[in-house]
């Protein structure tokens, strides 16, 4: 996916100016942001930190300190040093972490690095979560997958997904679905509700995505939309709009930009007078604190009925 190019406007030169909008990033999100939730939420800035070393550095500069440290992948070069974290998160967690559970607490890196040590099936046995060894066709008859899932089914809920599977070491039963017509057949015969096919009812992804930014607080990630249950959504969003990206800016979630401003300069100065405020006060908590549909939406109002309360409620929140 190519990044968005800088604005001639904009000028990064400036570490104090990057930093400056990183820290509004930052409170927005309610964490120092990821690379992967940097590139949705502000693709200007994520293009501008590479010329600062990118987001570990800038991070150091900035002497931002959550309770957990970003590693570089040079910091996992024994396995040692990787069962050392995850003894961490599997006291944390209670169960072997999944790649979305270690990406979601910056540990991409370490994810990478267990792949470079011998995968992490090899890791999972060190902490007993072992990989069952069953003999050739053992799951072709049903009645094994059944004894086996049942009591998981019971005890979780629900018919496990794909990393309830590998929590509990059980990737080949997974495997074996299809000798038996499919996940969702299995889910049937053993009494659970059928899974939507994806390929086709995804007609509604862009009020899921929505109200799945309402909920969050944020235009949601890759990572967000596999958390919350939308990861059918992801190959519909690639092939229909292009990307997460393209998306967000299809529906008005993309950061207000100078150039925006500008395009608006006329309205945006009548209202500046209405409410009787600085203008760089004005713009700057709009940028800070809005998204394109906010700023449209509001000056749509403006227009129509010459109200402009919604501004006026922007900066009383300050």
């Amino acid at each position: 996916m190519r990044k968005k190019k800088l604005s001639k406007s904009e000028n990064w030169d400036d570490f104090e100016k990057v930093a400056e909008r990183m820290r509004q990033v930052q409170k927005a999100l309610g964490h120092f942001p990821s690379r992967a939730e940097l590139r949705v939420y502000d693709s200007q800035l994520d293009s501008a930190i590479n010329r600062y070393g990118g987001i570990i550095p800038v991070r150091k500069r900035m002497g931002i300190q959550e309770g957990w440290e970003l590693k570089p992948i040079d910091h996992w070069k024994t396995r040692k040093a990787v069962l050392d974290e995850l003894k961490n998160l599997v006291s944390e967690l209670g169960h072997f972490p999944t790649r979305t559970e270690m990406t979601d607490r910056h540990l991409s890196t370490l994810v990478l690095a267990m792949s470079k040590l011998g995968g992490s099936r090899s890791f999972r046995v060190k902490f007993a979560f072992s990989i069952p060894k069953v003999p050739n066709g053992h799951w072709d008859d049903f009645a094994n997958i059944e004894r086996i899932l049942t009591p998981l089914i019971k005890k979780l809920g629900h018919f496990p997904s794909e990393d309830e599977l590998a929590l509990n070491g059980l990737l080949s039963i997974g495997n074996a679905f299809k000798k038996h017509g499919g996940v969702n057949r299995v889910r049937e015969r053993l009494g659970s509700p059928i899974l939507r096919v994806c390929k086709h009812d995804w007609s509604d992804v862009e009020q899921n995505v929505i109200n799945l930014a309402k909920r969050i607080g944020h235009f949601p990630t890759q990572s967000d939309l596999n958390k919350y249950g939308l990861k059918g959504a992801i190959n519909h969003i690639y092939k229909t709009y292009g990307g997460i990206i393209k998306l967000r800016d299809q529906l008005g979630y993309g950061p207000i930009t100078d150039n925006l401003l500008a395009t608006h300069a006329n309205d945006l100065a009548q209202i500046v007078i209405k409410l009787s405020v600085p203008t760089d006060r004005f713009w700057a908590t709009m940028k800070e604190r809005w998204v394109v549909r906010d700023l449209t939406a509001a000056i749509g109002e403006y227009k129509e009925t010459g109200s402009v309360e919604r501004f006026r409620t922007l900066l009383d929140g300050e």
